[in-house]
């Protein structure tokens, strides 16, 4: 069948996910989570998501193909060795080659496999009520709109037409779908404006309250361990990276007011500026052991790559790299990229001078390995995919006069340590840009994407494969992609009965292929047990479970006085067509809280849903001031009843085999709870001196007062920080006119001694009234 008008979406595991594995997760053979089973819970759910942001990282994706190696030899970056045939006929464009062929298949079947994810989270979204807040589900469909625009943006970008020339052209697909089914070749006007930017708008409503706009890319408080998943909102599509993705569609498109107006958004508004800090040369330059190459915190979205540094190893390095090595030709970097300009910020850190027998000229160094240690730098294992620099370029080129495109064109030259220059011509503003986007870009994809979207040649001092120019034709700008190819689908692994979605996230759940944490067994005896899975995020092999949660008030809001939480009960043995209650009970000798003071629950109504493998017992928990000096508990207990037996009182800590950790007892749950808090350094340094000196009490209050949180002060004094010196009188004015308040409205706050709260001198309260 001509692939033309049917795309086959295939749901398989990625080899470099779960190398040499045969099998996926089943309910049967025990090798698949169904769909209705992974979201059923709102761990589920984030398990998924993560799943589809691991895939990012796959060779085919962004973890190579469309970021230093495919998309870069195809524009021309380097001299790739002539023993690689895989590499030589990349770079003469020979898209008919197999190897070539191969790999765009690759590309383009990855891509629409995520997006069929996508489509499947979104559609459980929409039909599932309860699981997940209206906070979260909107975050979450807000980001995956957002993928689903991004990837199918840079499969327009790289499959379809010359978009300059003939939008009207037939294009790909747009995959809204769960199902499998004919989907017909867009036009690239349609694809943009009547799915991509509908993708977006609707994302950027929905993430109106992402966290990273109060917060900043990578601060959440942490009063939850499910919260994490709010933490590093650059490796989210977050609400910045959507309005970045938005201009650079619409300079796609050739709609240079949109897209100016799409970036003055990012480039005029100050929290921006504050939560993604130009890199500080000073921790750059003179940095050899773990300076910041990538640039990471001018950076709003980008993929976690756990081996990052294996992408120099084995493509850069000289000596490791064999038959892979890919370098610009002899001369090219500081005679023609940075002719002239050596000072550069990039020059300087991203590149360095060959030293291997018989290497000449410079090799690229952005994703070499540093040498952080126990440190485990955020930046460390990080690849950029939109870039704020971007928006500043986007401006350069939209800006109606001349004069105000160079204008920002200096502000990132400046930001990159090179002088301002003067420039009067178009033609020679365009240049210019088109020489940053070569320094800014090499190794991230975005170079062919440029040349592509202008159709322009490839001009000899831009050339790192040779001194040649190459004209710009749909010959070489234009790869063929699956639905044009005459080619047997990839084979398929869809089920016919019911929906599948695979978690490319593996590695976050299995080791070896073991097949781990089946919610459903076969048996004919029921049991209970408690069961917490201690995921992370980014970049685990093994799984470690728990059967307790540790938790603070610490650095939560004034206003908020209880949390609730839940403990995972789980079950072996059959799943039945009807409710089981089972029983709880608070172990009163090992717990320390007391309910009704310290917490409440209710333990009459608990039950094992007709259909279901789990259920959870939530407790609420109550902000009383004696956390301030203690840590409470509450043990929760299983008892067996006609339904169930409780015998799992022991089970290993982790899913190694050969684990020597101590074992857990799946028949309790302990919650452990305070609000207790330290000095922040930086209040001793400087605080006392305006608020006079620390409790806990007072902690809180100008937290409260300042909209300030614990993070704020662990980041005091630091480029953008909400917590400066200059501040701080003004915070002392602040809190001092808010204890006065309350003092004459016969409320005084009082102090853990139990005095009248009182900051430094300049900055008293007047209690006079009660003395």
């Amino acid at each position: 069948m001509n692939f033309k008008t049917l795309i086959l979406l295939s749901l398989i595991l990625l080899g470099g996910i779960c190398t040499g594995c045969d099998r996926f997760l089943d309910v049967q053979p025990k090798d698949q989570y169904t769909e209705k089973q992974l979201l059923a819970t709102r761990g589920g759910y984030y398990t998924a998501m993560n799943g589809l942001y691991n895939n990012l990282t796959s060779n085919s994706l962004y973890g190579k193909n469309l970021s230093y190696e495919l998309i870069d030899v195809i524009s021309k970056r380097y001299a790739p060795l002539a023993k690689s045939t895989y590499l030589t006929s990349l770079n003469s464009w020979g898209y008919a080659e197999e190897n070539v062929s191969k790999a765009l298949e690759s590309t383009w079947a990855t891509a629409y496999t995520t997006i069929l994810n996508c489509n499947v989270i979104l559609e459980n979204l929409a039909t599932q009520q309860g699981i997940l807040s209206p906070a979260e589900t909107n975050l979450m469909k807000g980001e995956l709109l957002a993928l689903r625009a991004f990837l199918h943006f840079d499969m327009l970008r790289l499959f379809g037409p010359i978009y300059k020339e003939d939008p009207s052209a037939p294009s790909i697909p747009y995959n809204e779908s769960v199902k499998i089914m004919n989907l017909p070749l867009l036009s690239a006007d349609s694809i943009v404006h009547n799915k991509i930017m509908r993708d977006l708008d609707e994302a950027e409503k929905l993430l109106a309250k992402d966290p990273v706009i109060p917060e900043g890319p990578m601060a959440s408080a942490l009063e939850d361990e499910n919260e994490v998943y709010l933490r590093y909102r650059q490796l989210r599509m977050n609400y910045y990276a959507v309005l970045a993705l938005k201009a650079r569609v619409y300079l796609y498109a050739g709609e240079k007011d949109k897209a100016l107006q799409a970036a003055y958004k990012l480039l005029k508004d100050k929290t921006v500026s504050e939560w993604f800090p130009p890199v500080d040369p000073n921790k750059l330059l003179a940095n050899n052991v773990d300076p910041d190459r990538v640039f990471s915190t001018e950076v709003l979205m980008g993929i976690y790559m756990k081996k990052r540094g294996d992408i120099y190893t084995y493509s850069f390095d000289a000596e490791n790299a064999g038959n892979n090595f890919l370098q610009p030709r002899n001369s090219f970097v500081d005679g023609n990229l940075f002719a002239g300009e050596t000072q550069d910020y990039r020059y300087q850190s991203q590149w360095a001078q060959a030293t291997s027998i018989g290497v000449t000229g410079h090799i690229f160094t952005k994703y070499k390995a540093i040498q952080d240690g126990d440190a485990k730098l955020f930046y460390s294992s990080f690849m950029p995919l939109i870039r704020l620099s971007e928006m500043y370029y986007i401006a350069a080129e939209c800006e109606p006069k001349v004069s105000d495109g160079n204008s920002w064109l200096n502000q990132i030259r400046t930001l990159r340590g090179l002088p301002e220059i003067t420039i009067t011509d178009e033609n020679e503003l365009m240049s210019k840009l088109r020489i940053e986007y070569l320094r800014e870009f090499w190794g991230e994809g975005q170079i062919f994407f440029m040349y592509k979207r202008l159709f322009v040649n490839i001009l000899n001092t831009e050339n790192g494969h040779n001194t040649s120019t190459y004209g710009a034709s749909a010959a070489r700008y234009v790869p063929p992609h699956a639905g044009q190819r005459n080619r047997k689908p990839l084979k398929q692994h869809i089920m016919k009965t019911k929906k599948i979605l695979y978690l490319f996230l593996l590695p976050l759940i299995f080791t070896a292929c073991e097949t781990k944490d089946i919610p459903v067994y076969t048996s004919d005896d029921a049991a209970l047990y408690f069961q917490r899975t201690a995921s992370y995020i980014w970049g685990s092999t093994t799984v470690t479970y728990s059967n307790s949660t540790e938790f603070t008030f610490a650095g939560a809001a004034a206003e908020k006085n209880s949390v609730t939480y839940s403990a995972e009960v789980r079950t072996m043995g059959n799943v039945t067509d009807y409710d089981r209650p089972f029983k709880v009970e608070i172990d009163k000798e090992m717990s320390t809280g007391i309910q009704g003071v310290h917490f409440d629950t209710n333990l009459d109504t608990l039950k094992i849903k007709a259909g279901k493998s789990n259920a959870y017992v939530r407790i609420t928990f109550y902000r009383t001031p004696d956390l301030l000096d203690s840590t409470l508990t509450v043990v929760l207990h299983l008892i067996e009843n006609e339904h169930f037996n409780a015998r799992i009182d022991e089970y290993k800590k982790t899913n190694q085999w050969n684990s020597s950790s101590e074992n857990l007892d799946g028949t309790r749950y302990t919650f452990k709870f305070n609000e207790q808090y330290s000095e922040p350094t930086y209040w001793s340094w400087f605080g006392e001196g305006f608020l006079g000196p620390w409790t806990p009490q007072k902690y809180i209050v100008v937290n409260s007062v300042m909209g300030w949180t614990v993070n704020d002060w662990s980041q005091a004094g630091q480029a953008g920080a909400k917590v400066s010196y200059g501040r701080l009188g003004f915070a002392a004015k602040a809190v001092r006119n808010y204890l006065q308040e309350q003092a004459d409205n016969d409320t005084p706050v009082k102090d853990k001694d139990g005095s009248y709260m009182q900051l430094a001198d300049g900055y008293t309260v007047d209690y006079s009234r009660y003395e």
